[in-house]
């Protein structure tokens, strides 16, 4: 109601208690009263579009489409027996109106503000059990089954820090995946007969709950918008089981569980304690040499946490893109074997720092690196197979037992080439498969290579048997046997 039948109201209510209007004057003011209530609902309408035309799309494993358009008939938008109240539609084109967060001015920078979505301390305090019982897994040991007591006691508190709740809502927006690939539009248009004007547009692309940002269209002037209400409002226009309707609503709980045990600050404490637990009263004698570099925990089978650790071991007298790489399964919140590793990591190191060829490679301008295998040796059992595929099955054989006794590693240059070494008893080096269009300086002609040039174009390994001598010259190419 506005200002004047406010003030009319007023004068009619003062009027009647002092008695100083008459019957005719009363009637007047409230016909009055009335044209300015309709005048009112009439401008109100006006400003309604005469129909909202939304289309939803999705490509993935599959594609789809779907369309619908509400149009505003007896005062209702229908399509077909399905009706929206004017409202509603009022309402979500306030609210994607409304600055988020600063007036809309052809600016594409937004803000996702957990409170925004939802997530506030009566949230966090109602779900708290939840969240404990979703990192249960399938244990009967309770919450956080594979942790230590000390890990177990800073996650269970950790999960109060209303602070990293919403950084686990903001981190859930980041990233994306290539095998979901949604879109939803509304158009708010007035058709005339004649021509279609469009006051409004709204559309989104984005695969996350609440499917934010979205891209808003008024006039000239464009801009995202990281306010779910938006997602709300249009959830209220939508028919039960519309296309992207359930991604619109949103879940705080998921995207708080999914993301906790990713955040920075869990993935610091959890990779510190796990790596000190596993050392114990060796802790401070081992790292004063070796240094743990790009670590990481991950959940593992039965959804526990912490599961696998992910690193690479560095000691400080080694070159410097010479690691040892670590990926083991964490048992109660340490590395069984990770002491006995770092012991042993010098001396499994030792004949590969005598390869003076290899050494200065490492330490030149290039991009080459040297990862050695943590444990055990370079054989493995699909081995066998893939060298019988290349015709090479018989020269397996006669290396295994060399092969089960040798240290192997292997050797990066960038992301697109690598290649599969061993250090034989003997002094000798084996190349056994390369990745990529070579290796170092020679051309997969000189390692013996015989397959399809497309497999040089894929991440495939592709099996020889090459020997390289102390000074990196091949000595020996061992070609296919004959079937």
């Amino acid at each position: 109601m506005g200002e004047k039948a406010w003030t009319i109201c007023h004068c009619i209510t003062q009027s009647v208690f002092t008695g100083i209007m008459n019957r005719k004057q009363l009637i007047r003011l409230l016909v009055i009263l009335l044209t300015v209530r309709l005048c009112a609902i009439a401008g109100a309408a006006a400003m309604l579009p005469t129909r909202v035309v939304i289309q939803a799309e999705y490509s993935g494993w599959s594609s789809s489409s779907t369309n619908l358009t509400l149009t505003l008939t007896n005062g209702l938008y229908a399509a077909g027996v399905y009706t929206v109240a004017p409202p509603l539609v009022s309402n979500l084109m306030a609210v994607a109106k409304r600055p988020w967060p600063k007036p809309g001015t052809n600016d594409w920078l937004f803000k996702i503000d957990p409170a925004n979505l939802g997530l506030n301390a009566a949230w966090a305090k109602a779900n708290y059990p939840r969240l404990l019982e979703s990192y249960c897994g399938e244990s009967e040991r309770g919450v956080f089954p594979n942790a230590s007591e000390r890990q177990r006691a800073w996650l269970t508190n950790a999960l109060t820090d209303f602070d990293l709740l919403g950084e686990a809502v903001r981190q859930s927006f980041t990233g994306g995946w290539t095998d979901d690939s949604p879109s939803l539009e509304l158009r708010f248009e007035n058709d005339s007969g004649k021509t279609v004007e469009q006051q409004l547009r709204l559309y989104t692309r984005a695969q996350h709950s609440f499917m934010l940002p979205w891209e808003v269209y008024e006039g000239t002037n464009v801009w995202a918008s990281g306010n779910a209400d938006i997602s709300r409002a249009v959830v209220q226009v939508l028919p039960p089981g519309f296309m992207h309707r359930d991604r619109l609503n949103g879940d705080i709980f998921r995207m708080v569980s999914g993301g906790f045990t990713g955040l920075e600050k869990v993935q610091e404490f959890i990779e510190k304690s796990t790596v000190q637990e596993s050392l114990g009263d060796e802790a401070e004698r081992l790292l004063q040499s070796f240094e743990l570099q790009n670590c990481r925990t991950m959940t593992s089978g039965n959804n526990r946490f912490p599961g696998m650790f992910v690193g690479s071991l560095h000691r400080t007298n080694w070159p410097e893109r010479l690691t040892m790489p670590i990926q083991a399964q964490i048992e109660r919140g340490i590395l069984p074997n990770l002491k006995a590793i770092m012991e042993s990591a010098e001396t499994r190191v030792a004949p590969l720092l005598k390869q003076e060829w290899l050494m200065s490679r490492l330490k030149g301008s290039g991009n080459v690196s040297v990862a050695v295998k943590a444990e055990g040796s370079p054989d493995h059992q699909w081995l066998r197979g893939h060298m019988d595929n290349v015709g090479r099955a018989a020269f397996y054989d006669r290396i295994q037992p060399a092969l089960r006794r040798s240290q192997g590693f292997v050797i990066w240059e960038g992301f697109r080439r690598s290649s599969e070494w061993a250090i034989l008893d003997d002094g000798r080096l084996l190349l056994y498969g390369f990745t990529g269009n070579g290796v170092l300086d020679w051309k997969p002609v000189d390692l013996g290579f015989q397959g399809e040039p497309r497999m040089l174009q894929s991440m495939s390994i592709n099996f020889v048997g090459v020997y390289v001598d102390a000074e990196g010259t091949i000595t020996e190419v061992v070609p296919p046997e004959r079937k």
